[in-house]
């Protein structure tokens, strides 16, 4: 069992678990996301027998209830995501919700939800940058406060189209501080938006996330680079990336060829 403490997500903590026996019997303080991808549990919760786990289904609990297995058959590989309850209600204040999170259902199978926490954990465990990070997050707290709190619907126009130049000058900032770390917190700073209307306004009119374009820019600033002849390793760290491996990775999934191909290409 590996246990992370995020700091870019301030307020969370990632369980990652594999092939599991534990029998938990656990009071929760915190709101609670756990991700099976494998998993046949009998489980008590909100004073009731729930409906046993499968593989791919996702859990919902909130702070003040108890969960319990009653049995678990065989090993079980999931990831538990607790957040604080001051961090989803901070959420669901920027998302339009004006009362208490409560989640509608305890057990879930939405793709779409499951495949973006699934994202956020795999940028959590693979520590990519603040940026990445924090925007998944935001990403799945919005589709958390639109899908499975109960809440009243909110006004048309909440998440109203955002005038070009606000998105302009986030894009100008991502290009000016492309090289370094930044945050949502930043950018929305700059935009004078909430980060989640930040992030699907940016969505909306960019095409991809502020994570996504920084790290485009980052590869097209390389691609610069590689031209003049210089090293891979010394071409991540002028463009940002954490080491030439992290390089790689984003430079062949943008690129289709890795750094020292395209080099050699090109002399």
């Amino acid at each position: 069992m590996r246990y992370l403490l995020p700091s870019a997500l301030p307020g969370t903590e990632f369980i990652f678990a594999r092939n599991c026996h534990r029998l938990w019997r656990v009071f929760h303080e915190s709101y609670v996301i756990c991700l099976c991808t494998r998993a046949s549990a009998q489980w008590f919760y909100r004073g009731r027998i729930q409906q046993p786990l499968s593989d791919g289904c996702f859990i919902l609990m909130e702070p003040g209830e108890t969960h319990v297995n009653l049995k678990v058959p065989c090993p079980q590989t999931y990831v538990v995501i607790r957040i604080a309850p001051d961090v989803i209600a901070s959420a669901a204040m920027e998302l339009g919700v004006k009362h208490h999170p409560h989640f509608g259902f305890a057990l879930g199978a939405d793709p779409l939800i499951r495949h973006a926490f699934e994202r956020l954990a795999a940028g959590v465990a693979e520590e990519r940058d603040v940026l990445e990070q924090q925007s998944r997050f935001a990403h799945g707290m919005c589709l958390l406060m639109t899908h499975c709190i109960e809440r009243p619907r909110a006004a048309a126009g909440t998440f109203a189209h955002v005038q070009r130049p606000v998105i302009e000058r986030c894009k100008a900032y991502i290009r000016e501080c492309c090289h370094r770390s930044i945050t949502l917190d930043e950018l929305a700073g700059i935009s004078g938006l909430s980060r989640f209307h930040l992030l699907r306004s940016f969505q909306r009119a960019v095409g991809s996330p502020p994570h996504a374009y920084q790290v485009q820019l980052r590869v097209e600033h390389a691609c610069r680079l590689l031209q003049t002849g210089m090293r891979p390793s010394l071409v991540a760290a002028a463009v940002g990336f954490a080491d030439q491996s992290h390089l790689t990775r984003h430079f062949r999934k943008i690129m289709y060829v890795t750094p020292g191909a395209y080099r050699a290409a090109r002399h």
